[in-house]
């Protein structure tokens, strides 16, 4: 667990799958966004063309973001960076994080 500003959240890795979640909750309790790493057939082919056009050969993980409108996004974090994807699997833009910002999938989670 931890508390953000507006947000308490949680992380935890599936023991089954060996696969990455994230909840966040607000002050009352109630479940404001999801993460989850995906598997490969679980996201558009889009987004495994895309990185492995610009990364040959390169392993990636792939994630899902889920608000609670079903507004459903994709990103892949890598070294300081996240690729964001539409729900369609469309590239929508390059987040970097600022050198002060440690951990990427804490600094692409939050909001």
């Amino acid at each position: 667990w931890s508390v953000g500003k507006k947000h308490y959240r949680v992380t935890y890795t599936d023991p089954k799958t060996n696969t990455g979640h994230i909840i966040y909750y607000d002050k009352s309790g109630n479940i404001v966004r999801r993460e989850d790493e995906v598997t490969s057939g679980q996201y558009p082919t889009a987004i495994g063309d895309f990185y492995s056009k610009k990364f040959p050969g390169e392993k990636y993980d792939v994630w899902i973001t889920e608000m609670t409108q079903g507004q459903k996004t994709y990103y892949i974090p890598r070294l300081r960076r996240a690729f964001w994807f539409d729900g369609t699997g469309k590239f929508v833009k390059t987040y970097i994080a600022r050198k002060r910002e440690k951990n990427l999938v804490m600094i692409v989670s939050r909001f």
